[in-house]
């Protein structure tokens, strides 16, 4: 499963795998130079790959050139992080913001424009930048987004992909679900257009979380930081 032609999570932490598996068989899951956006992976990727790739040698010349470190030696956890930044941060201002300025408007209308695009290159999924791994979490804050903008626009792949049988996963292939993906899931299906089409998906959301909550002794623990 490591191995597959597609990327998948696993790739995101390379370094874990170091002296198990060769390295030189994940070149295929490279995307844009980088290994899942993860600037670490792809280090440890190119460090014990059998084969120098100067596709991945690259990539971490632009991550610390321009990344945050701006090249003082310091790297992101992830890049690039476009769809990321785009959807979650319009998704923010659009929910707490109740008017905006025409500047601020016109720059939501240019993100909506580039959030669609990307969706429809894509098929109807996104990940954390163009060409990499998709996931819920980040198809699903661009659907939101998207419809609360005014641009009709459709759930069905990220349902198609994602669904399991009690709840959304997160990439596919996991041991346990996000409760922050799930959130993102049901707001995506509430907004979304002709929404009583998804009445069971929106259930089965609201079903997942409430349990999570249920069960919980104290405070509710995501798979990462909520």
């Amino acid at each position: 499963m490591l191995h597959r032609s597609f990327p998948g999570s696993a790739a995101y932490s390379l370094e874990a795998f170091i002296g198990d598996v060769d390295f030189v068989q994940f070149q295929p899951q490279l995307s844009v130079g980088g290994m899942l956006g993860s600037p670490s992976s792809t280090a440890a990727y190119l460090i014990h790959s059998s084969d120098w790739d100067g596709a991945a040698e690259a990539y971490l010349h632009r991550v610390l050139s321009c990344g945050s470190g701006r090249g003082a030696g310091s790297a992101p956890g992830t890049y690039p992080t476009t769809v990321f930044e785009l959807a979650w941060v319009s998704a923010n201002i659009q929910s707490y913001c109740s008017e905006f300025t025409e500047e601020t408007g016109r720059m939501l209308q240019q993100i909506g424009t580039t959030l669609k695009e990307l969706l429809v290159v894509q098929d109807g999924l996104v990940g954390g930048a163009q060409g990499m791994c998709v996931d819920a979490d980040e198809t699903a804050k661009t659907v939101f987004t998207l419809n609360w903008m005014g641009i009709p626009t459709s759930p069905d792949s990220l349902i198609d992909r994602f669904e399991s049988s009690e709840y959304f996963l997160s990439y596919g292939h996991e041991r346990n679900p996000s409760i922050s993906t799930n959130a993102h899931v049901l707001l995506a299906l509430l907004y979304a257009p002709e929404t009583t089409r998804y009445t069971s998906q929106n259930a089965k959301c609201a079903r997942y979380l409430c349990r999570v909550w249920w069960e919980s002794d104290d405070l509710v623990h995501d798979k990462w930081n909520i």
